[in-house]
């Protein structure tokens, strides 16, 4: 069994933002960066695996974290960005007998700089963060975390100096309203 880096998924960059324009208050909530990461590994030959298992910890640290991938062959996880990961996966019997570990991967979330916010004029805001050049990503919004409902405000390029720069005009808009950047 070999286990693979599949990716990166959701990236929540460094803080949800909440705008407050109602009062015209921009105010941030920091948040540990966090990236959604997929793991993906080879089928075991052996004819009595019934799932995998994927564990991960901090860099040496024991590796304790475990997540039941059933019999998938993929499994995702969140990740705080720039922290350095040990992870292998494992097969397992119907009894929950477990095999040898596969390779150990060593990984790091690449960074993504936290979210600034802008008020310009009109109320409109500006959104603007750094990240790996000439990626695909996206801002999301979302008019509250209980429970939160994300919606695309839009799908951007990053330039070649890894800059994205995206504005969201007041038309619209709830008075409040979180901010996240995606990485496709």
């Amino acid at each position: 069994m070999r286990m693979m880096y599949s990716g990166w998924r959701n990236v929540l960059c460094a803080g949800l933002l909440v705008v407050s324009t109602a009062f015209g208050i921009t105010k941030a909530i920091a948040l540990p960066a966090q990236i959604i990461t997929t793991f993906n590994w080879d089928s075991s030959p052996d004819q009595s695996v019934v799932g995998y298992a994927l564990y991960y910890g901090l860099a040496n640290q024991p590796i304790t974290n475990r997540v039941d991938a059933g019999s998938n062959l993929t499994a995702s996880i969140p990740l705080v960005v720039g922290t350095n990961y040990s992870l292998f996966v494992v097969a397992y019997s119907i009894d929950g007998m477990e095999s040898l570990p596969s390779n150990i991967v060593e990984y790091t979330p690449p960074p993504m700089s936290r979210i600034k916010v802008n008020k310009l004029v009109g109320n409109t805001v500006s959104i603007q963060f750094q990240t790996s050049p000439l990626s695909p990503c996206r801002i999301e919004w979302t008019p509250g975390l209980n429970p939160p409902d994300w919606q695309t405000l839009e799908e951007v390029t990053v330039d070649s100096n890894g800059n994205v720069v995206v504005t969201d005009p007041p038309t619209g808009r709830p008075a409040t309203r979180y901010y996240r950047a995606v990485k496709l």
